[in-house]
């Protein structure tokens, strides 16, 4: 093959064209490696966001649950000691109703509560002598404050205890209320 021209010339033309296609091919790389970098960029950032929701979910989601836990635990330790508290509320108040078990005033209750009734068919129980002066046939029994009357099957419970128990609920409504605030 036979040139013409200046060799050199046409080298140097070649050499400049093969440079500003390899600068071309580079700027195309470069933009193209750009183009790819913020794709991934935005990629890792979707990523990273979703995996930080994702953790923040667990995280709140874990606090939730302990904080049930925690609440649960502490509202049952607080009825529990409310219970408690009831309990040695009601405790005293038979310690003092005990004691009014064995006053005039409790045998005039009994004989009020009993009008109308035919004593002496009754059988009278009671717990100590203290008794005997009103009801000579009086049977002692202990286990309870007060007195209790039979008369074949029926029985008559008149004791402190058995008053007690009877309003129980509503006591200890009335004592929640008063101790507590609530209901």
């Amino acid at each position: 093959m036979e040139v013409f021209g200046n060799v050199e010339y046409i080298k140097k033309a070649i050499q400049k064209k093969y440079d500003e296609l390899n600068k071309e091919l580079d700027r195309e790389i470069e933009e193209r490696c750009e183009e790819v970098k913020a794709a991934f960029s935005k990629e890792i950032a979707s990523l990273k966001e979703h995996f930080e929701l994702r953790l923040e979910n667990l995280s709140r989601q874990q606090y939730m649950k302990i904080l049930n836990e925690e609440k649960s635990r502490a509202k049952r330790a607080y009825e529990e000691q409310r219970e408690k508290m009831i309990g040695l509320v009601f405790e005293e108040v038979m310690k003092e109703a005990q004691k009014k078990a064995h006053t005039k005033e409790y045998i005039n209750f009994v004989k009020v509560s009993l009008k109308g009734e035919e004593t002496g068919s009754l059988h009278a129980v009671g717990d100590s002598d203290f008794y005997r002066k009103e009801f000579p046939k009086l049977k002692v029994e202990k286990g309870f404050a007060g007195m209790k009357f039979r008369s074949g099957d029926t029985i008559i419970d008149l004791t402190i205890d058995g008053a007690l128990k009877s309003k129980k609920d509503s006591l200890r409504q009335l004592i929640s209320h008063r101790l507590f605030g609530d209901v």
